[in-house]
């Protein structure tokens, strides 16, 4: 199962989750990803969406692994 805590364009915050996918569209102001409701992106509630597919979810890379210290 994809989850969205496992994205490379989820976002946490202590207020909400947020989705910053590329396909949610442009922001006008700056020109990053419009920021979506996680929530809202998975569950079809916005024009596009994710959905229960996940179609637009992306494996999140691991920059820093705990255990390349030893190297």
């Amino acid at each position: 199962m994809k989850l969205c805590k496992d994205c490379e364009y989820f976002s946490h915050s202590h207020v909400a989750n947020f989705c910053k996918s590329p396909q949610n569209g442009v922001s006008l102001i700056d020109g990053s990803p419009t920021v979506m409701w996680a929530q809202a992106n998975r569950s079809g509630t916005s024009g596009k969406h994710c959905g229960e597919d996940a179609i637009f979810w992306v494996e999140k890379t691991v920059k820093n692994p705990w255990y390349k210290f030893w190297k």
